[in-house]
């Protein structure tokens, strides 16, 4: 996996370099309108360093960009196949958690996440206008939007808001499988 990383670095910094360069913005303008430091910039920029998946988000809302479009795994609709060997990990943990993106084109993300018991991932909210639709493949998630609470289980689907504080959590005791779909508007 760290050579997947190191690739996915490599193009994150083209794109992250050419977005800046095409808008015309310093080092300092960007990363105020971003939302983070001017030495995360930097190092991202060069490579260096695995941003969170929150600050991909911010990158891509600060840009004006699809997610897809940012790490470079955005597709043109048409016809466009891909096999499993070619997702793109963006989240993973050390407990075997992760977050894979299988395909993306402009607005519209699908994703398969495994989180290992125990696990949880908040995510700030996203742009407005944001809808995801979770359909479990196994084990259980304790979705949180706001202050509302659902569990799912086996093969239930939820359609849900993404442009609000929301959270993913096991709460095991194996891990959890289940698709993400995100249609989030420019």
């Amino acid at each position: 996996m760290d050579g997947e990383l190191s690739r996915a670095s490599q193009q994150l910094a083209a794109v992250l370099r050419e977005l800046r360069s095409e808008r015309r913005y310093t080092l300092d303008a960007a990363a105020q309108r971003i939302g983070i430091s001017r030495r995360l910039l930097i190092d991202l920029e060069a490579g260096q360093g695995n941003p969170s998946l929150t600050t991909l988000l911010r990158l891509a809302e600060g840009y004006g960009v699809a997610l897809g479009d940012l790490v470079g795994f955005s597709d043109k609709p048409g016809l466009t196949v891909r096999g499993p060997g070619e997702a793109q990990t963006l989240w993973s943990t050390e407990l075997g958690s992760r977050a894979r993106v299988l395909i993306a084109s402009n607005q519209l993300e699908l994703w398969h996440w495994v989180m290992a018991a125990g696990e949880e991932r908040q995510s700030e909210p996203h742009r407005p206008g944001t809808e995801e639709i979770v359909r479990m493949i196994s084990g259980v998630l304790r979705i949180t939007v706001e202050d509302e609470i659902r569990e799912l289980r086996g093969h239930q689907t939820a359609l849900m808001a993404g442009d609000r504080p929301h959270s993913y959590y096991n709460p095991g005791p194996g891990s959890a499988s289940f698709h993400l779909i995100v249609h989030e508007p420019l």
